[in-house]
C-alpha cells in the first residue's frame, strides 16, 4: 500500500514541502524528503527558490546533513 501511495501521490503531482517564509534570505536552505527522495530546498542570490536531490551523483553521499541553515554552495563530501 505504501508503494502505491508513493507512486500515486508523491511521484505523480506537485508536493508541498515548505512555505516561502522558511527560506527568506539568499543562501537559506531546508532539507526534507519527497516520498523517499531526500531533497534540499534553497533560495539563491536572485531570490529564486531551487530544489536539488540531496545526493552526490557519483558517490551517492548526502550532500547536506544539516536540517536548515544558510550556505552559498553545496559540495560533495
Amino acid at each position: 500500500m505504501f508503494e502505491l501511495e508513493l507512486e500515486r501521490i508523491f511521484y505523480s503531482t506537485w508536493v508541498y514541502i515548505a512555505h516561502d517564509s522558511e527560506i527568506p534570505d539568499a543562501g537559506d536552505f531546508k532539507t526534507t524528503f519527497v516520498g523517499r527522495v531526500p531533497v534540499v530546498l534553497t533560495r539563491d542570490a536572485d531570490n529564486q527558490v531551487n530544489l536539488l536531490i540531496n545526493r552526490c551523483t557519483h558517490r551517492g553521499s548526502t550532500v547536506c546533513a544539516e536540517e536548515r541553515g544558510n550556505r552559498q554552495q553545496f559540495v560533495c563530501p
